[in-house]
């Protein structure tokens, strides 16, 4: 896909013809980029299959657990950057990176992922324990998934446009 969606400065430092944005437009916007995405939510659900408050947080495999939600999240996060640098973040057009429902839950869910993640490697989540209804935020990881792929996309926002209609009966 070629470069030609954006106006205005991104992160009012980026200009539309800057070499910078033009090349994180097409790497977001290539196919491999999109398989690599696919291939790390899928990964990034594993610790939602193990997480459980109950597990021991010095056991081999809740390290595991938190080195692959490490190496997801950082991930996620150089897309979320990319992508916030190719399409300007809330105000350059209509194609601005959170003008979208499925990038402003991608954007949570990155977000969540670094506090998260930020609070177990200075061992601050046992002290800030009201802070582990973060963790809620993890449920919305499949969600990326389904933002990814447009036919799951039509399919989900047409079910949820039809729950009114179905509340009404």
């Amino acid at each position: 896909m070629s470069f030609n969606r954006t106006t205005g400065k991104s992160l009012c430092i980026f200009g539309p013809d800057n070499r910078f944005r033009k090349f994180c437009w097409n790497v977001t916007h290539h196919r491999v980029f999109s398989v690599l995405l696919y291939i790390t939510i899928i990964v990034s659900l594993i610790p939602l299959f193990y997480y459980s408050p109950l597990n021991d947080p010095e056991s081999v495999q809740e390290r595991n657990m938190v080195i692959i939600s490490t190496v997801t999240a950082v991930i996620f996060l150089i897309e979320a950057l990319l992508k916030i640098i190719a399409q300007g973040f809330l105000f350059n057009y209509e194609g601005s990176y959170l003008r979208n429902a499925w990038n402003i839950i991608d954007f949570l869910v990155v977000l969540t992922n670094v506090v998260d993640l930020t609070l177990v490697y200075y061992g601050m989540e046992q002290k800030l324990v009201f802070l582990k209804t973060l963790k809620c935020f993890m449920i919305f990881r499949p969600l990326r998934f389904i933002g990814k792929t447009k036919d799951l996309r039509v399919a989900t926002e047409s079910l949820l446009s039809a729950i009114p209609s179905i509340l009404k009966m």
